[in-house]
């Protein structure tokens, strides 16, 4: 692989002035000026000394102006814009406006938070378009303007693209590639990105260079472990979150769109956030996600409906017999779960539950007696 001195070499109406940055897998960033003084940024492929290597690689950089171009016209927000190309040029080249890394701001928490958000939003909107990034990381992170934008399109795939990589190879960053990336890596799938966010939010959240390899479900992975510690964010419901999207099986993983809400909950709740119920990490992280709250909000509404007509219906039934009831001198009660016996039975595999029943309980000639209203609802 050589870097050049490009300085004052002209690509189409632009001159280059310094070297920005030469460490891009696939590219060489470079500060280039036109004549009427405006000042951006020209990405130009590298060139390396296998002509097998320079092809593969050639195909990836085109493909990135590809789909910079596509995102453009699709009016996705939050994504690297490009300004100019010449894609059939030798090498191949495009203009972007000058960004910088990113830098954490005073309260590395909000700023984290608020960074993955806004880049999750972006991905969510390019699958949403059929697209997946298959590279994400923070290096691909970049701040334009004031504002967060994602970079790097150049392993982005959609459904109908030419194959550009061979089977078993693996694309994306060490640490931060899902287990199924190796094997079918020019397949669009989705929950590899999910993977990728997971773990770039990891680093934003901890400082770290670089993430565990594989699930962040480790002890040590815990970001409240760390002894961090933040009064507007569940840090307990992130890492539900993170070990949900970093799960070996990319079925059991959120979607980007669910990530997104995942993230927004943490951050509207903050330590109020009820999310460290029973079950797997995966199963609390679910109630992040606004689909799943939704469904637990009707299902609470639901119960207390039901639990109102109980009351009502057991009050009413009482009333009109507590004149025999209280001859008999027999005390009340409220049990739950079901009923008994063979009740129970017949109303097994019926779709039928029975989560509540009032009672009224006592002895007539020294035998214990039950006068009960038992409730029971479609599951």
């Amino acid at each position: 692989m050589r870097v050049f001195n490009l300085v004052g070499t002209t690509y189409g109406k632009w001159t280059i002035e310094n070297l920005i940055n030469d460490s891009s897998g696939n590219g060489v960033v470079w500060r280039v000026s036109s004549q009427d003084g405006v000042q951006v940024a020209i990405k130009i492929l590298k060139s390396f000394e296998a002509a097998a290597k320079l092809e593969k690689r050639r195909n990836r950089f085109v493909n990135e102006i590809y789909k910079l171009g596509m995102i453009q016209k699709l009016g996705i927000s939050g994504v690297m814009p490009i300004l100019d190309y010449d894609e059939k040029a030798e090498p191949p080249w495009f203009v972007m406006p000058l960004a910088h890394s990113l830098e954490p701001g005073e309260n590395r928490l909000e700023w984290a938070l608020e960074t993955m958000i806004t880049i999750t939003r972006c991905i969510a909107d390019l699958h949403k378009e059929g697209m997946v990034h298959r590279d994400i990381k923070p290096n691909n992170i970049l701040v334009l303007d004031g504002a967060v934008v994602v970079s790097d399109f150049g392993l982005a795939r959609v459904a109908d693209d030419v194959p550009s990589t061979k089977t078993g190879e693996a694309v994306g960053s060490f640490g931060y590639t899902a287990p199924e990336c190796v094997g079918h890596s020019d397949e669009p799938q989705f929950k590899c990105d999910v993977y990728a966010l997971a773990k770039t939010a990891w680093v934003l959240f901890t400082g770290k260079e670089s993430p565990p390899n594989g699930e962040l479900r480790h002890p040590n992975d815990s970001i409240v472990a760390r002894g961090i510690a933040s009064s507007t964010i569940s840090l307990e419901g992130l890492d539900d979150l993170l070990i949900a999207s970093t799960v070996r099986d990319p079925e059991d993983r959120p979607t980007a769109k669910q990530f997104l809400e995942g993230l927004e909950a943490c951050r509207l709740s903050g330590n109020n956030l009820k999310v460290r119920q029973s079950g797997s990490p995966v199963k609390r992280a679910k109630s992040l996600f606004a689909d799943q709250a939704a469904r637990n909000r009707r299902d609470r509404e639901s119960k207390e409906l039901f639990q109102s007509i109980v009351n009502e219906a057991s009050r009413k039934f009482f009333e009109a017999w507590r004149g025999v009831i209280e001859e008999l001198g027999w005390s009340t009660a409220i049990g739950s779960g079901g009923t008994g016996g063979n009740h129970s039975r017949e109303l097994e595999n019926t779709g039928w539950s029975c989560p509540l029943r009032s009672f009224y309980t006592g002895e007539i000639n020294g035998k214990l007696y039950d006068i009960a209203l038992t409730f029971c609802r479609l599951q």
